[in-house]
């Protein structure tokens, strides 16, 4: 089996440098399908630490995704993909940082496609923070 690593600047122009670390993770044991507009909640725990959503979008339609920390220490990641593995970069405001509460980012669908949301602890399998919390993906043209 092969694999690719595709190291992405956080915002279009940016270079520097990167650490890369290889760790062991399980796939995502929880999750499921979010419809445009509606809360959905999810559970990151120590043995359980990422949640897979999916969703279908038309290509050039901007995703907002919210998301609400509920309980616990939670420091979500958020990871968006493509049907095809590619993945979609997500902003979010440079006044909000994603350890708050709540959250936001932001993205544009590059086609019609099916998507794959990662929801996750920073840190992933390393990680230390555990809670429950609350996402919605809303989409408009």
């Amino acid at each position: 089996m092969r694999y690719t690593l595709l190291i992405m600047p956080g915002a279009v122009g940016q270079s520097g440098r990167y650490h890369f670390t290889l760790s062991y993770a399980l796939a995502p044991s929880s999750g499921g399908v979010l419809v445009s507009g509606e809360f959905v909640n999810g559970t990151i725990t120590q043995a359980d630490f990422s949640d897979a959503w999916h969703f279908t979008v038309q290509a050039g339609q901007r995703l907002t995704i919210d998301s609400v920390v509920t309980s616990g220490d939670l420091d979500l990641e958020l990871a968006l993909f493509g049907t095809d593995g590619t993945a979609i970069p997500l902003t979010q405001p440079v006044t909000q940082s994603a350890v708050q509460p709540s959250a936001q980012w932001f993205a544009t669908a590059p086609q019609d496609s099916n998507y794959t949301l990662i929801v996750s602890r920073k840190g992933g399998a390393a990680g230390v923070t555990i809670g429950t919390y609350q996402l919605r993906v809303s989409t408009s043209n």
